[in-house]
């Protein structure tokens, strides 16, 4: 099974449509700028994208279920390194990453990813920081900020 690296951030970022609603809860402006680029890029009407304070949402069937067949076969895509795996784990930091570079919460499957990609944790924790943000710096938003505000030459 093959995804587009922008379905793959989605599958991060979203993690599970409700039905046919794609929506993120999010105060950073870049985040929300990716978030409408990928959906108008995914044939999703910009006047359909609805802006709510913190709130960006749409709906469509057709992309909701390509977010949730990556998230079904979450523990295939992850089990090895690939383009695809790094850009939902940018899309998972983007969503639930910590400036301590640490992550709110992960799942079983998220803590295997993460170490097939050698990304060492404790807890929630990532212990190997430098590494980790050098692997989604291209994809994650978050990441950028925070290399930036820690002046990590990456």
């Amino acid at each position: 099974m093959k995804f587009k690296n922008d379905i793959c951030y989605l599958a991060g970022l979203v993690r599970m449509p409700k039905k046919a609603k794609i929506e993120i809860k999010n105060n950073n402006e870049e985040i929300t700028a990716k978030f409408i680029n990928i959906a108008i890029n995914n044939g999703i009407d910009p006047k359909k994208i609805i802006v709510e304070d913190n709130k960006v949402y749409f709906y469509n069937y057709r992309l909701a279920n390509k977010i949730k067949r990556f998230l079904k076969n979450k523990r295939v895509m992850l089990s090895k390194p690939s383009p695809c795996s790094i850009a939902y784990f940018a899309g998972l930091f983007d969503s639930l990453g910590k400036d301590d570079i640490s992550f709110s919460s992960l799942d079983t499957i998220d803590k295997i990813g993460l170490s097939n990609l050698n990304i060492h944790l404790a807890d929630s924790r990532i212990i190997n920081k430098k590494f980790f943000l050098t692997i989604i710096l291209s994809d994650s938003i978050k990441a950028k900020e925070i290399s930036k505000k820690l002046n990590l030459k990456i």
